[in-house]
């Protein structure tokens, strides 16, 4: 399913009434609806971009806890909002900042480096005070993929 380029916002607010009843319907379209938004980010609205947000944080919450895109696309989402909406991950997260630990423990970190822990890392990073010497900050700086490094690259890591 393609969004059509004049009609994103209607597209996007449909896709997203079904999704926010069940964040796992329309599964086969979901990827590249999440991609198509994020394409076309400037023209959503931040109540729209809101809402596609909390539908990656409730499929991370109630999903399989190994699948790669919903992290990847929380990265994504969480830099993006954290530089031009940063109230909207506070409230997004405000409540669960508490227990959200438990998806970034640290020997996830220490281990082997594949997409899943990358991802992560950098929601880590964005979602947490975390100390100097975390194993996320040896993640982000150690060896990566070509397609790691440019995923990393490409999203705003600094807390600031």
């Amino acid at each position: 399913m393609s969004l059509d380029p004049r009609d994103v916002v209607e597209q996007t607010d449909r896709m997203l009434d079904y999704l926010e009843l069940d964040p796992f319907a329309l599964e086969k379209y979901f990827i590249g609806f999440i991609t198509r938004c994020i394409d076309h980010w400037a023209q959503l609205s931040i109540e729209t971009i809101s809402r596609l947000f909390l539908i990656i944080i409730d499929r991370i919450e109630r999903g399989d806890p190994l699948e790669t895109d919903k992290w990847k696309y929380m990265a994504h989402f969480t830099s993006q909002l954290r530089t031009d909406y940063p109230h909207v991950v506070g409230s997004a997260m405000d409540e669960r900042v508490q227990w959200w630990h438990m998806y970034f423990d640290w020997p996830q970190f220490t281990g082997t480096v594949n997409d899943l822990v990358v991802y992560k890392a950098v929601c880590a990073l964005q979602l947490f005070d975390l100390e100097q010497g975390h194993p996320v900050y040896n993640v982000l700086s150690g060896e990566l993929t070509d397609n790691q490094a440019t995923f990393v690259n490409s999203i705003q890591t600094s807390t600031d």
